[in-house]
């Protein structure tokens, strides 16, 4: 009698032991200390990919703002806001943001509002010019001059080039009483605020 209440004791804790071995341990909470969360991270190395100051780890997209908490800075393409990047791949964003007002040359994206000053301004989709003979315009915010175009058809695609570019005027350089000897004259211009006549010009407005 004595020997089996001994063993009671024994039992119990032989029982106790196995049912706390069989427990499952407790899920680790995601995010907390020991936990590896980059690898979830699809795109742990999306900086690599991207000329922006911020990528998503999980999706892999650059982007020139921070989001979300989870996106990873770029040390390449980060820079203070506003201010222009160095790199720009996308200098040419505006050829494939039609309809967009305005891209970003860092990432190539398109917006519909200036959220950072070093944003291209968008023409939007290429107007149909109209042709006003012998006339010129002498007042523009902004221009450009190129010489020995072989004809205003080259002028107006320099024009395409310049998101600021609304007008263009080709002067004609086979015509020998136009000053300038023998070169063609092409100016792209942003705006236009005053017209007059000049036989020796054409100018286009769209």
């Amino acid at each position: 009698m004595v020997a089996m209440v001994a063993m009671v004791p024994h039992r119990m804790a032989v029982l106790a032991f196995a049912m706390a071995s069989a427990a499952p341990e407790a899920p680790a909470l995601r995010g907390a200390p020991g936990a590896d969360l980059r690898s979830s991270w699809q795109h742990a190395g999306c900086c690599n990919g991207c000329n922006t100051a911020f990528c998503s780890p999980q999706s892999g997209s650059c982007y020139d703002y921070k989001g979300k908490c989870c996106y990873l800075e770029c040390g390449s393409g980060s820079s203070p806001q506003g201010s222009l990047p160095a790199a720009q791949p996308h200098a040419d964003c505006c050829d494939s943001c039609s309809g967009s007002s305005y891209c970003s040359p860092a990432s190539g994206t398109c917006y519909a509002s200036k959220g950072k000053d070093y944003y291209l301004e968008c023409a939007g989709p290429r107007p149909d010019f109209v042709k006003v003979a012998n006339y010129a315009c002498t007042t523009s915010v902004q221009s450009e001059t190129f010489y020995d175009l072989s004809s205003h058809a080259e002028c107006q695609e320099k024009c395409f080039q310049f998101s600021w570019c609304r007008f263009f005027q080709f002067k004609d350089g086979t015509v020998d009483s136009c000053l300038g000897g023998s070169r063609t004259e092409c100016e792209v211009l942003s705006t236009c605020d005053d017209v007059i006549d000049a036989s020796c010009w054409d100018y286009y407005h769209g």
